[in-house]
């Protein structure tokens, strides 16, 4: 089976590294990665390597230190000895059995160009890795053309990529030659952010949106082999919980990782609820209480209130707050705009409650909302839609302004454009149970006027897509 790795990380906020690695080893990890940096550890790389080989766990591989790698490319006494600290590294970790170092060819967001002194200084690094039978893996760690220029001068069987997923996401906006590097990664760094800055969050942390689906499919295709790793760091809000629990945490979410890879079926899938009723007294059923329970039930939820800001929907969102809040859901109310979408990215469920459609429409052709919640459902999460919040999911709703003119005044606006979010293909009309005689009969002869299907759902009914 493939191994599940993590990084013995030396910036843990408020705790040891040796504990880190107890830490690490009573989560269940198989093994660790090791960062090689010649740094004055209170508890020194050489005393952690032995203490995890002690404890049963595989050494995957030392990151070595990238403390002043841009003077590998200029010419001078600094970049002749880091050249020097790098051999002796080979030397030592040879001696300790490492066969995979990871390696950076930059730091910082300025460097200086590739160019043949790095070049003659990393053929003798790589040529005494290959006689220790040693790999170097480089890392896409921040600035474009530096991997391309190593392999496009360099031709060595020893020499790969450590794909890291957090700066293919931040610093390179998920961009990487994937068919330049097709069967060359090595190892990986897998770890979550939301483009802002290199995070390293857990990989299905709420606040990080990388597509890992999407990912691991690229992997897959790249011909990687090798084991889950982590790169993951306790600090930020993990700090409120203990050690022990954020890697038992990151464990788990390696073994999602491990299952979504070793399988060829798409087991993530983000769901789509398209309800009448939704979760509001009067208007909800046995079908749709099942769902909403079973998405929201002790999750994060982000209640979307939009549409129900004016009128008589006002009262209802009280109502449907404190049924959500009643199956431990923690709860926050939204006005989404263009300024906070990424929101929704902190949540595990958004639900959009009904109303006036008129803000949904605004919201729909103002911002990338549309872009966002697809981004959303495709990391495996829950959107839930009532009324209209449902009804906006389709593509167009001129049909529905038309048909319901003059039945209320939220229906007779002319409105400068009716496209809805066009994520799903189906014309929802909602409350049909509910619905006129006069309502009916504009339904059909609308249906057969302009040959288009209308989707009838009741209160209590819904419509589930998958993405």
């Amino acid at each position: 089976m493939r191994k599940l790795i993590q990084c013995v990380q030396n910036d843990n906020m408020n705790v040891s590294v040796k504990d880190t690695i107890y830490a690490i080893h009573n989560a269940g990890f198989d093994g660790v990665f090791l960062q090689w940096y010649n740094k004055d550890w209170e508890f020194s790389q050489e005393e952690q390597l032995k203490l995890c080989k002690s404890l049963g766990l595989t050494i995957e591989f030392c990151h070595l230190s990238y403390k002043g790698i841009n003077n590998i490319w200029l010419k001078g006494i600094e970049g002749d000895n880091l050249t020097n600290q790098y051999l002796h590294d080979l030397d030592v970790l040879h001696d300790y059995g490492i066969d995979i170092v990871c390696m950076h060819l930059t730091s910082k967001t300025i460097a200086p160009q590739p160019n043949k002194i790095g070049l003659d200084r990393l053929k003798k690094i790589i040529e005494k890795a290959k006689s220790y039978n040693i790999k170097i893996a480089f890392e896409n760690n921040r600035l474009e053309g530096y991997l391309e220029y190593i392999f496009d001068n360099l031709d060595y069987d020893n020499i790969g990529i450590c794909f890291d997923s957090g700066h293919f996401h931040c610093h390179f906006k998920d961009k990487f030659n994937w068919d330049k590097f097709k069967n060359k990664i090595f190892i990986v760094h897998l770890h979550n952010n939301d483009q802002s800055f290199d995070m390293h969050f857990l990989p299905f942390d709420n606040i990080g949106n990388i597509n890992w689906l999407d990912l691991l499919t690229k992997l897959k295709n790249a011909n990687y082999s090798g084991p889950i790793i982590l790169e993951s760091c306790y600090r930020y809000h993990y700090l409120e919980q203990s050690l022990d629990e954020f890697y038992l945490d990151s464990y788990i979410q390696a073994r999602k990782l491990l299952q979504m890879f070793d399988k060829d079926e798409i087991i993530l899938k983000g769901k789509l609820y398209l309800t009448s009723g939704g979760f509001l007294d009067g208007q909800r059923g046995e079908k749709s209480d099942k769902i909403i329970i079973d998405s929201c039930k002790n999750k994060k939820v982000l209640f979307v209130d939009n549409a129900t800001l004016t009128g008589s929907n006002v009262s209802g969102i009280e109502n449907i707050i404190t049924n959500l809040q009643k199956l431990n859901a923690k709860v926050k109310q939204i006005s989404l705009s263009s300024e906070n979408l990424k929101e929704i990215f902190k949540y595990d469920v958004v639900y959009i409650t009904g109303g006036d459609f008129k803000p949904l429409i605004e919201l729909a052709n103002s911002s990338e909302i549309k872009k966002y919640f697809y981004q959303y459902l495709k990391q495996g999460k829950i959107i839930i839609g009532e009324s209209a919040g449902s009804v906006i999911f389709g593509k167009d709703l001129k049909w529905l302004y038309d048909i319901k003119n003059g039945t209320k005044p939220k229906y007779d606006v002319i409105l400068p454009t009716y496209k809805g979010l066009g994520l799903v293909d189906i014309n929802f009309i909602p409350h049909w149970n509910k619905a006129s005689v006069d309502l009916i009969n504009k339904t059909l002869n609308y249906e057969k006027d302009n040959n288009l299907k209308i989707t009838r759902v009741c209160d209590g009914e819904f419509l589930l897509f998958s993405f």
